[in-house]
């Protein structure tokens, strides 16, 4: 027996008081949903805050390197005959310096797939098969550098965490 049925509360206003419970209950389920809801939306927000500034500072860096790699040709050509370098080549070394820097980053970030991993050392064991020792980019050395950025993608990937 219910303590209200003890003291002989009517059925009536024991159907009320639990109503008026289950009301007020729901309200406050509803405010604490509500404030949950906040701090989920701030902390995505301080996180996709902290992904943009990550993202930003791989770029820089990525950039950085290859503009600091091809400063040297750059200078080799301007100072002496014997290195020889064509606005193509320096459009393709770039484009593969920066692919192989962005697939450091995505492996030190443990970001990236098993499928943008193989892609990338596919695309190394293509320039290095398709490229010559005396290439001015030198294809064969970029591209095992590419292949290796891949590897180590693919091996973070698989690695598990820890």
């Amino acid at each position: 027996m219910t303590p209200e049925r003890s003291l002989g509360t009517s059925e009536r206003r024991i159907a009320l008081g639990l109503a008026s419970r289950m009301a007020r209950g729901a309200l406050a389920d509803l405010a604490w949903r509500r404030q949950q809801g906040r701090v989920v939306r701030r902390l995505s927000s301080k996180e996709e805050a902290v992904e943009r500034f990550t993202l930003a500072r791989s770029v820089v860096r990525v950039g950085a390197g290859v503009l600091a790699l091809l400063a040297v040709p750059l200078v080799g050509t301007a100072l002496s005959d014997e290195v020889d370098w064509t606005l193509a080549d320096f459009v393709v070394a770039g484009v593969l310096l920066a692919i192989i820097g962005t697939s450091f980053e995505l492996a030190a970030r443990r970001s990236g797939t098993v499928l943008l991993g193989g892609a990338i050392v596919g695309l190394g064991v293509a320039a290095a098969a398709l490229g010559e020792i005396d290439d001015a980019p030198g294809a064969v050395l970029l591209g095992a550098l590419l292949a290796s950025g891949g590897a180590a993608v693919v091996y973070r990937r698989l690695r598990p965490a820890g």
